[in-house]
């Protein structure tokens, strides 16, 4: 529509908005002649109906009377319109049109619309073509089963085609006034539009040299005195644009300054700290704010040390770098550079988001206090037991052994914690390389509840797994999927009840592309507020931890980044459906084909 000139513009709106005003009453005129038509030629023949009734009551005319046929002739001759008398059956008994040889050789009319609408509503009224006449007809039919008269329909049929003809021959003639009033009014505005588009000329040559930067250029005559405010307008536009490109040359500095910071939010501050400019970045940072045009940062961050530190850089005229801002639950490292060229410009202050940082910072805080905190305890036992078999040479011969034995099982405990932390890292940085095969999950879950067996203790466990069930294999690494699963049944074998514990294997094949794996028991389960911690290193639900459940809290951390790179998912679920106490660790792993 762009590529179309005014004239054509102007000439084809010009037409619709005629073609409208004429097809529209139109169509409505046509369509309300129609309906008037439709409605006096049923009105009609109903009262032809009335009347063909009212005579045949008359006349005496009763079930089963031989004259009626040769009556309703006689009516028909004077009418001049067809009458036909159908029986409930759709039998024609009787009919103004045919004669008695050809009456017995009509069809059926039970399933003639009209028949059908007064069989349901007393009358019954269709508009069609008639191969008896050969001719289009109007049809209304009236339900017989009163005043003595035989049981069936009377019904009257009037020459619809003559009058179907005057309404084409109606719809013809406005047709063509249209299209020759469209033809006409496109030739008189044609004409009309070119008159008027040839006095712009001028207009357009300055308008284009103004807008290739002959800004010297102005108007001094219009088309006419209806344009004079047009003429005006573009003068004033090229003073206005002259003014403003020195000022555009200005603001460039200003702006090229943002523009080199994108990557992180930027905001520019006037001379009195006050909002300038600002970029994406800033905006979603502070997205609670609703406004910041003006604004000092204060208002915005409500962080007094942020407004301080710019006000101490725009009075000092001296940069700040690497001031650390917390806003919500990210972290900033905050530049403010002072802008000293501009007149306006006080200065640029660039967040650079430093949340990761932060967390890897915390998260290799909180590994050095758990690991310590793990190790010191085993550390201190194996030293205060072997000061103690140093110093005393009777109890060494005495109980030696025994101490010894204590000994060697916090080193063993601190060797599965250095060998658990060494997994867990070689995991974590993508050391370790998994070769992805199909693997049948019941047999690996067996395996690894035969690798867990010397765990087991006194404990009278039952161990249901998956080696006769059908579940999907799956697309894993054999070694990695093992190591899960020792870790979940070995978790199990120290929750599950010393009398009747029970650990299961169930798969769930979720009929896509993944398979549910559960290891289920029958512990006491993981209460609600521990569930969205239990896969973070080190973490011990508390009220197992004091009752003296030993373990090094990686194993389920372990699992879940196993389980994260072989593309799945694990979660807990606990309590068991249907049961008030319990654990089920899922994970999902991708279906082998």
């Amino acid at each position: 529509m762009n590529s179309l000139s005014l004239k054509l513009k102007i000439i084809l709106l010009f037409w619709a908005v005629l073609t409208l005003a004429l097809i529209l009453p139109s169509s409505y005129f046509i369509n309300i002649l129609k309906q008037e038509v439709r409605r006096d030629v049923i009105f009609n023949v109903q009262k032809e109906t009335d009347l063909v009734q009212w005579i045949l009551l008359n006349q005496g005319v009763r079930k089963e009377n031989p004259e009626l046929d040769k009556l309703i002739k006689e009516i028909g001759r004077r009418i001049k319109d067809r009458i036909t008398y159908i029986t409930e059956d759709g039998v024609v008994i009787a009919d103004s049109q045919v004669s008695e040889k050809r009456l017995k050789k009509l069809d059926n009319h039970a399933t003639r619309s009209e028949i059908i609408q007064a069989r349901s509503e007393g009358e019954g009224v269709s508009i069609r073509f008639s191969p008896t006449l050969k001719k289009e007809l109007v049809y209304y039919a009236r339900r017989m089963d009163d005043d003595g008269l035989p049981e069936g329909y009377l019904r009257i049929s009037r020459p619809y085609s003559a009058i179907a003809a005057v309404l084409s021959r109606i719809k013809t003639n406005i047709w063509s006034v249209t299209i020759f009033s469209l033809f006409v009014s496109g030739i008189l505005v044609y004409f009309l539009i070119y008159n008027l588009t040839r006095r712009f000329d001028a207009m357009v040559k300055v308008t284009q040299a103004i807008g290739q930067g002959d800004l010297a250029k102005r108007l001094y005559s219009s088309p006419g005195k209806e344009f004079e405010p047009l003429v005006q307008a573009i003068n004033e536009m090229a003073e206005n644009i002259e003014k403003n490109v020195e000022t555009i040359s200005r603001q460039k500095v200003e702006l090229e300054a943002i523009l080199n910071g994108m990557d992180a939010g930027i905001v520019a501050l006037d001379k009195q700290g006050r909002v300038l400019k600002f970029n994406r970045a800033f905006e979603q940072i502070f997205s609670y704010t609703p406004s910041y045009l003006g604004k000092k940062l204060l208002e915005i961050s409500i962080n007094p040390k942020l407004q301080e530190a710019c006000n101490k850089a725009l009075k000092s005229n001296m940069d700040i770098k690497n001031l650390e801002l917390s806003v919500g639950s990210n972290y900033y490292s905050v530049n403010i550079v002072v802008t000293k060229k501009s007149k306006d410009l006080g200065a640029i202050v660039v967040f650079h988001d430093i949340s990761k940082l932060k967390k890897v910072e915390n998260m290799r805080k909180d590994f050095v206090a758990n690991a310590s905190h793990e190790l010191r305890t085993p550390l201190t036992s194996i030293k205060g037991y072997t000061e103690t078999l140093l110093e005393n040479e009777e109890l060494l011969k005495e109980k030696g052994s025994e101490l010894l034995k204590v000994i060697l099982k916090n080193t063993e405990q601190m060797i599965f914690l250095l060998e658990d932390i060494l997994k867990l890292s070689r995991i974590e940085s993508g050391k370790t390389k998994f070769r992805i095969e199909e693997v049948d999950v019941g047999k690996i879950a067996q395996k690894a509840w035969e690798n867990s067996q010397h765990l087991v203790g006194d404990k009278k466990i039952i161990f249901r797994g998956l080696v006769k069930s059908g579940c999907p294999y799956v697309l894993a690494d054999e070694e990695a999927l093992l190591l899960v699963f020792q870790n979940l049944i070995q978790n199990s074998i120290k929750f599950v009840p010393k009398e009747n514990g029970e650990i299961k294997i169930v798969c769930k094949d979720k009929n896509n592309d993944k398979v549910w794996i559960g290891v289920e028991d029958n512990g006491p389960g993981i209460p609600q507020e521990d569930q969205g911690r239990v896969f973070e290193r080190f973490y011990q639900v508390k009220k197992y931890r004091d009752r003296g459940v030993k373990g090094t809290g990686l194993g389920l951390s372990i699992c879940r980044n196993i389980i994260r790179n072989l593309n799945g998912q694990i979660w807990v679920q606990s309590p068991v459906p249907n049961k008030e106490n319990g654990c089920i660790i899922w994970f999902s792993l991708p279906k082998a084909n």
